[in-house]
């Protein structure tokens, strides 16, 4: 489910930032990289197309396959036409960090292209502290609903495998106690039901209940239990509070230092926007 990436690059990114992203692709499973670069002007730079080969050859001896492609035109519009023609699993975007006040005031490339493709979208911010080969922990927050059905089966099937896989989940309590004791035992049951679905394809699998901010527990959490990366729903959903929704998963990719995977329904549109699972 993982097997081909679009790599999207701006070119400035440095061979050491390359490589830890191509590390961290190979871990999800992923054999083929198409090195993309969409430019403006009437044609590549020459020292861009010679950077595109040079990147091309090391990912080629760390045993990708690899093919480069390069397209004119504004870097959203152009990684949406690289991404219907060569059809990958997943984009791996590397986080290109920016003054808040500016990402306020012109906004970020990065959830640009989160928010447009269709296809799961990894934001990569950091490589692994750990040693060990693979994956330590990935964090899924869930709410329970519809996105389950989107993420469970990557966390169920052959495509993502850690040592721990921590399911989170972070709500707000009930008015009363005895109301917020049935909300508990609502909640322990389906975190334990989505435990059995995910085992197989980890060690050990660690279920967390907290209140708060679902946005901010998150991100606590991520760091708390230094997680290789967070998993997260996208769905494309025009409703009001599915874009309420989808601001916590913006907030998340921005706050969070952690790597995040969005995946998207099956045939989400170009509007979708992104939502806690």
């Amino acid at each position: 489910m993982l097997g081909t990436c679009i790599l999207p690059l701006s070119l400035k990114e440095s061979f050491r930032t390359i490589r830890s992203i191509a590390s961290f692709i190979k871990d999800l499973g992923t054999e083929k990289i198409f090195l993309s670069h969409v430019f403006e002007g009437k044609r590549i730079r020459q020292k861009q197309s010679e950077k595109m080969g040079d990147i091309a050859e090391e990912l080629r001896s760390m045993d990708f396959i690899v093919s480069t492609h390069s397209l004119k035109g504004s870097v959203v519009d152009g990684i949406m036409d690289l991404t219907k023609e060569l059809t990958p699993d997943f984009a791996a975007l590397p986080w290109h960090n920016i003054d808040p006040l500016r990402r306020s005031l012109v906004g970020s490339i990065d959830i640009d292209i989160v928010r447009s493709i269709d296809i799961p979208a990894l934001i990569y911010k950091k490589e692994s502290i750990s040693s060990n080969p693979g994956l330590d922990s990935i964090i899924y927050a869930t709410n329970f609903q519809r996105t389950d059905s989107i993420v469970v089966p990557y966390l169920s099937g052959n495509s993502l495998h850690a040592r721990t896989l921590y399911l989170l989940h972070a709500g707000q309590r009930a008015p009363d106690p005895e109301a917020d004791q049935k909300r508990r035992s609502l909640i322990r049951n389906s975190l334990d039901r989505l435990a059995k679905e995910c085992r197989v394809n980890f060690d050990n699998v660690e279920t967390i209940e907290t209140v708060g901010s679902v946005r901010t527990e998150i991100v606590r959490e991520a760091r708390r239990k230094k997680a290789d990366m967070i998993i997260m729903g996208k769905t494309d959903s025009k409703k009001s509070i599915d874009r309420i929704l989808g601001s916590t998963a913006e907030s998340v990719a921005i706050k969070s230092h952690t790597n995040i995977i969005l995946i998207p329904a099956t045939g989400s549109s170009k509007s979708g926007s992104v939502l806690n699972g």
